[in-house]
This record gives C-alpha cells, sequence and structure tokens, in this order.
C-alpha cells in the first residue's frame, strides 16, 4: 500500500516565543504492508521516499545559497534508505509490530479482531465483550425501569409475567 502527502513542520523555541524555521516536505511516499497477527499490528516497510523539500526563515541569511532545499531532501531520503533495512531486520517496538491490548481498561475485551485493506481505507472490525460490571443500585434502578415499562409489575411478586411481558411486546 501506498501513501502520499505533504506536510509542514515549524521550528519554535522551548516555550513557543521564537520561532526559527519552517520545514515543507513535499510528496512524501511511503510504500509498505500492514497485517494483524493475532493481537499484533504488523508493518513490512518497502521506501519512504521525499519529492522535494523547503526551507524558509527569517532568522537565516541567504538560506537560498546554500541549497538548503536540495540537502534536506537528501538527507532525508539517504535516511529511510538506512532505516528501512534495519527496521525490516531488527522489528523494533512502535516501528515493525504494535501490540493491541487484548483488554481496554478493564471495559472491553476483544475476542475477535480483523483487519483489512481497501482501496483508501483501513478495515477494522472486532467482536467485544464489555466488562462492565453493575453495582446493586445500578441493577436496582434497571429493574425499576423495566418495571415502568411493563405497566407497574412487580418483580418481586410478579417475575414470569414480567416476563411475558418484556419479551411478547
Amino acid at each position: 500500500m501506498k501513501i502520499k502527502f505533504s506536510m509542514e513542520v515549524e521550528c519554535w523555541n522551548e516555550d513557543f516565543t521564537e520561532y526559527f524555521l519552517t520545514f515543507k516536505y513535499y510528496d512524501v511516499v511511503i510504500d509498505f504492508d500492514m497485517w494483524l497477527d493475532g493481537m499484533e499490528l504488523m508493518t513490512e516497510w518497502y521506501s519512504i521516499e521525499m519529492g522535494r523539500a523547503e526551507v524558509s526563515s527569517d532568522i537565516v541569511d541567504n538560506l537560498e545559497r546554500t541549497h538548503a532545499n536540495h540537502r534536506i531532501t537528501q538527507f532525508f531520503n539517504y535516511a529511510f534508505d538506512m532505516i528501512i533495512p534495519w527496521a525490516n531486520d531488527y522489528r523494533p517496538y512502535g516501528v515493525s509490530y504494535i501490540p493491541i491490548p487484548e483488554t481496554f481498561n478493564d471495559l472491553i475485551k476483544i475476542k475477535h479482531l480483523k483487519m483489512s485493506v481497501r482501496d483508501n481505507y483501513f478495515s477494522f472490525t472486532l467482536d467485544p465483550e464489555f466488562l462492565i460490571k453493575a453495582t446493586a443500585e445500578e441493577r436496582r434502578q434497571h429493574m425499576y425501569v423495566l418495571a415502568s415499562k411493563t405497566k407497574g409489575l412487580n418483580l418481586q411478586e410478579h417475575g414470569l409475567e414480567l416476563l411475558k411481558a418484556l419479551f411478547m411486546q
């Protein structure tokens, strides 16, 4: 799969009171493959290339004579030419694989997860199990709501009638 984009990065001092320069990256193309292996999102990198870059700054004099645009483009492309084989050989966490947790904050457990790559988007499907446990008060409130929906039947006295009324509506 290939993703093509352009982006702009501004460089400021630590407290964002002084602007230094802006990098504009044009026609960045990332070619890679992505798939699920159990509960891990796996990635194989093929290439990352940038068409061209522009550097602009109000504080750097004669920036255009330094050939900064060409140098940034070359550095970007050469760096990724070296990084991609390393990432595919050593498979670092967060770059070549990302483990997906099976539970989220004890709220949801993922029983089944599937991913597919479509023409212009990723499709994720999952079968969740909600682990949220209702408190005694919440259960009491829920039964009150159910009873009010069934015309005031009392759960304690008319349980079977209540069930029939709930499922026969």
